[in-house]
């Protein structure tokens, strides 16, 4: 018993105690509170990165839901959640035995429009066109020659081309009877006595040396003749003959061009332009119809949804499947149009997912829409923000929190946000002055980001100190 009484004693003047120390602590911060009551915090200057804050929810950059078009039994389902396809991949085909006529004679139809489509073209081959082409080349070239072999009959020779033929003809004539000289020479040798010749000279070797100079004279008198029938053409009026005969060759060239012309025409006017893309036209057609009793993926991609199996009964309009193109994630915000001006495509974004929190993704800015939507009075621009370090922590669907990096200012006077307010419809902030009372000081912001926003103008410096919690302007106290 004596034990409890000590024990509740000493409990006793702890609580005493205790509730002593609280009791002075209380009334020391009520003095203090009392003689400074202002919250305050000194500007200072740093760097700054403008944000732009909104919420959205990550997507696949394509979505594609597939559906049938005919009715039929499902034949086969050729994929799963989660395969990765690419475009033009079946995943899913009817049973031919379950289609309606119609479906069925979608095969035909395709046959004889794929028919049509090369008939098209047999009638107006290739190696035609190229042979028909080939014939109007060699047409222009026979004409071309006919022109100039007419040209050069009608047109006389030249003074200097007479000249020059001249003196090719004295040239000619003076070397001609040199060679006649020195045969005549060589003759009277060889007619003399055997025994006129020296010891060095011989009947056989001056014969041989006579033979070479009579095929030189051969040679020489043909270059004259030639000199000469040369100066005689370019000196007399062409040959009514020649002339004739030249204005035939021509008029052929051009009647044989003029044929080989029309023979290209027909063969390139057969199938014309418009007759091809209606029979091709008509192939795709029937090429659509045949291949609605499957579906094809359109894009590669990864299958995110099936609703169907084999067995199943399709139905035009029935969903089949949804394909999500999750190579890359984006997520689709709504920016305010007081901020939309600062975005632009390329700025980098943070992003924060309610799925991982803690953990920071990154992104940019691809694209923003140039026109607003108007909700309920508020105008908001759709942005999209693609992720760039997509994880397997993502996925289409989840919330995300995006800020957006926008303008940057490297030495700014920061200013607590929350330290503003608005006076007599100016915004101001309090600083105390000499006498450590709060003075109104306008002022005009320029980024902010966090808490802080940047001092654009207004009579602040760094190390002023900034009151908080400023008094509740009146009319009499501002």
């Amino acid at each position: 018993m004596r034990l409890r009484r000590i024990l509740f004693t000493i409990l006793l003047a702890a609580i005493l105690l205790a509730g002593g120390t609280f009791a002075v602590r209380a009334y020391q911060s009520q003095q203090k509170a009392a003689e400074d009551p202002w919250q305050t915090q000194v500007l200072k200057q740093g760097p700054l990165t403008g944000l732009v804050s909104a919420d959205g929810t990550l997507a696949s950059r394509h979505a594609i839901t597939l559906s049938w078009e005919i009715s039929g039994i499902v034949a086969s389902v050729n994929v799963k959640v989660g395969d990765t396809v690419k475009a033009g991949d079946e995943l899913a085909s009817l049973d031919p035995n379950s289609l309606s006529q119609s479906a069925i004679l979608s095969e035909v139809n395709l046959a004889n429009a794929q028919k049509a489509l090369d008939d098209l073209y047999k009638q107006y081959g290739q190696l035609d066109l190229a042979q028909a082409r080939q014939k109007v080349a060699d047409g222009e070239q026979r004409l071309d020659n006919a022109q100039k072999a007419l040209q050069a009959l009608k047109t006389p020779a030249s003074q200097a081309e007479i000249d020059q033929a001249k003196a090719n003809l004295l040239l000619s004539q003076d070397k001609l009877e040199q060679t006649q000289q020195q045969i005549e020479i060589i003759q009277k040798k060889l007619s003399r006595p055997p025994s006129k010749y020296s010891f060095w000279e011989s009947k056989k070797l001056y014969q041989k040396i006579l033979d070479g100079l009579q095929r030189r004279e051969i040679s020489d008198r043909r270059n004259y003749e030639d000199a000469q029938a040369n100066l005689d053409d370019l000196q007399k009026p062409p040959d009514p003959v020649d002339l004739a005969n030249a204005e035939a060759e021509l008029s052929l060239a051009q009647a044989q061009l003029q044929e080989a012309h029309k023979q290209l025409s027909d063969l390139e006017a057969g199938p014309t332009r418009d007759d091809i893309r209606a029979a091709q036209a008509q192939v795709a057609a029937a090429q659509a119809q045949v291949d609605k009793r499957r579906i094809l993926a359109p894009i590669s991609a990864t299958v995110t949804l099936v609703d169907i199996k084999p067995g199943d009964l399709a139905a035009p309009g029935q969903l089949a499947f949804r394909l999500d193109d999750i190579s890359q994630l984006v997520v689709n915000t709504a920016i305010s149009e007081i901020d939309v001006n600062r975005l632009q495509a390329g700025q980098l974004a943070t992003l924060q997912l309610d799925a991982a929190p803690g953990q920071n993704y990154h992104g940019h800015v691809s694209e923003v829409l140039p026109v607003g939507e108007n909700q309920q009075g508020v105008v908001n621009f759709a942005a999209t923000i693609t992720l760039d370090d997509a994880d397997l922590h993502t996925r289409p669907g989840m919330t995300a929190s995006v800020d957006i990096q926008t303008e940057r200012v490297e030495d700014a006077l920061l200013l607590p946000t929350s330290a503003t307010r608005f006076l007599n419809g100016q915004q101001v902030v309090y600083i105390l002055n000499a006498q450590d009372q709060p003075q109104a000081v306008p002022v005009e912001l320029g980024i902010s980001a966090g808490e802080y926003s940047q001092v654009l103008s207004g009579n602040l410096k760094a190390g002023d100190r900034v009151v908080l919690n400023p008094p509740i302007p009146t009319p009499n106290n501002p």
